[in-house]
């Protein structure tokens, strides 16, 4: 797996699979910013689902832990180094997801 999109790579988007499945990790979301505060207005954003909902996400040397165990290609999370804000500053971020969100990185 390629570890990240590039310029002029392709993708089929598609609006109608999440009425029938739930989101899975590893999907990519593609969204438009308009009307979301503090980002640049109408761009394209794509990110990657990496935690699912009730899942703790840890990154920590440049890894994503899910629920403890180091998600990789398996999980269709590509091996790129993660790095956060917040693991910037600090040794290691570590957070608990709500009940019914995911979270997406990218």
């Amino acid at each position: 797996m390629v570890s990240t999109l590039q310029r002029q790579d392709h993708f089929l988007v598609d609006r109608l699979t999440y009425h029938f499945s739930p989101p899975r990790r590893g999907d990519l979301l593609v969204f438009l910013t308009k009307g979301l505060p503090g980002i640049s207005q109408d761009q394209i954003y794509v990110k990657r689902i990496v935690r699912m909902p009730g899942e703790t996400l840890q990154i920590h040397d440049g890894s994503l832990l899910v629920n403890g165990s180091r998600l990789g290609e398996k999980d269709n999370i590509p091996p790129i180094p993660y790095v956060t804000r917040e693991e910037a500053m600090q040794p290691q971020f570590h957070a608990q997801n709500p009940a019914q969100e995911t979270q997406a990185l990218g």
